[in-house]
């Protein structure tokens, strides 16, 4: 069961932030309807970004969350695009006139598996370096700021591969400050020295917490099939922004 999770990363500029629990119908604006679109199809045309792990649960789009393009909908016309504005609104009834029972509890146990995914996948990986990270270090100078931080942007903000690329791309950058960086990236937590999670661990883990939310175990496989095959998912190179 591989599902391509060593490459997962954002394709796009976005530093999503979980919304405030709140619903403002104001933003409820140019959100283009279902019709008849399947999961994959619905994607396309809400132009979805790639969800990138290492940014957090609730960073992620809420396609990620549902599998019924019509609650996805209903969700986004309400304002609501990411799973951490609606775990905060289910937490305290903000979406019960919204959305049924059964689709809040649905949702609620993939957003659940959806953390429980994260909290695996990031154990090892650390979290991503740009151009703030670099600057905040002190160990890049202001003569190879662009440089560093275009070769962060080409690596989806790898620390390792950075520092690899500091040292064997850039040109005149000094080994210390190499050094000195990932000294830095240790301390602020951006390299995590522990060893990675298999995907078949991963994928333990997400049937666990899907049988923990109530499913039973054939349930639980074909739910975390579905959950983790939507978040390796290669976009469309068609589509503009992913």
């Amino acid at each position: 069961m591989k599902y391509g999770f060593q490459h997962l990363t954002a394709a796009d500029d976005h530093n999503p932030v979980a919304d405030p629990p709140a619903l403002d119908t104001a933003d409820a604006v140019d959100v283009p309807a279902p019709d008849g679109d399947d999961h994959e199809e619905y994607r396309r045309k809400l132009d979805v970004s790639t969800f990138d792990p290492r940014e957090g649960a609730a960073s992620a789009d809420l396609w990620y969350a549902t599998e019924d393009p019509e609650i996805l909908y209903r969700l986004r016309t309400a304002g609501i695009k990411r799973w951490g504005h609606l775990r905060s609104l289910l937490e305290v009834g903000g979406v019960d006139g919204l959305l049924s029972e059964n689709a809040r509890e649905r949702v609620r146990q993939h957003g659940t598996a959806l953390e429980t995914f994260v909290e695996a996948y990031t154990v090892g990986r650390g979290k991503p370096v740009d151009r703030d990270v670099l600057e905040a270090s002190n160990a890049v100078s202001d003569k190879f700021i662009d440089e560093a931080s275009d070769l962060a942007d080409r690596v989806a903000g790898k620390p390792e591969a950075v520092l690899d690329g500091l040292s064997n791309e850039v040109n005149y950058f000094r080994e210390d400050k190499v050094e000195e960086l990932r000294a830095y990236l240790r301390e602020q937590g951006y390299i995590d020295p522990r060893p990675t999670r298999s995907d078949e661990q991963i994928y333990a883990e997400v049937v666990d917490i899907y049988c923990q939310c109530g499913l039973s175990p054939e349930a639980a496989t074909e739910a975390t099939s579905g959950l983790l095959s939507r978040i390796s998912a290669a976009p469309d190179p068609s589509v503009a922004g992913d």
